[in-house]
């Protein structure tokens, strides 16, 4: 992480500012790009958050006390037979995983959100920097409790950024693709 960012937890954030103070910093926090993000961010993750459906990280940039960046990390399950038709069956097996021939559905985590804040340079913080934020996290979750997997639904215009960052494209449905990414 740059100089002067640093991660924090949402629950992290509420022992430093006060639930007003944290509000305004998210309510700040503006990405033109994807308007449902900003409206997340805004609105939502503080109910994801207390429901326990994701746990939400800020990256802050300390001298501005501005978030510069944020992402949601989550527990999900991916369907295998929808997903991975198009696979060869040795990277299904892969997949699936060693005895697991006959799964149907395989457990992962999920990026539900990645943003950086339209106040924030790409000489802040580049997104390959938050996805890298997001892997050393979950390669402690996969220490603590295991997991193989990180999934993230993204827009067609996306795909190659997260194919430079480590991910597969294993699905189209509706509007996003699916991608994975061993952790």
């Amino acid at each position: 992480m740059k100089s002067g960012l640093a991660i924090y937890e949402y629950k992290e954030l509420l022992n430093i500012f006060s639930r007003t103070e944290f509000r305004k910093m998210r309510t700040s926090f503006s990405c033109e790009r994807n308007r449902e993000i900003e409206y997340f961010i805004q609105t939502e993750c503080s109910k994801y958050e207390k429901a326990d459906n994701t746990r939400n990280y800020f990256i802050i940039d300390k001298p501005r006390l501005e978030i510069s960046a944020f992402f949601t990390l989550s527990l999900h399950s991916l369907i295998l037979d929808e997903l991975f038709s198009d696979l060869s069956p040795s990277a299904m097996e892969m997949i699936r995983g060693y005895g697991r021939r006959s799964a149907r559905s395989v457990g992962c985590y999920l990026i539900g959100q990645l943003a950086r804040n339209d106040r924030a340079q790409k000489s802040d913080i580049t997104g390959s920097e938050m996805l890298s934020a997001v892997k050393a996290i979950l390669a402690d979750v996969k220490n603590s409790v295991g997991g193989r997997f990180t999934a993230v639904d993204c827009a067609d215009v996306l795909i190659p950024f997260y194919m430079n960052n480590g991910f597969v494209h294993v699905n189209r449905h509706s509007t996003l693709n699916t991608m994975v990414m061993t952790i």
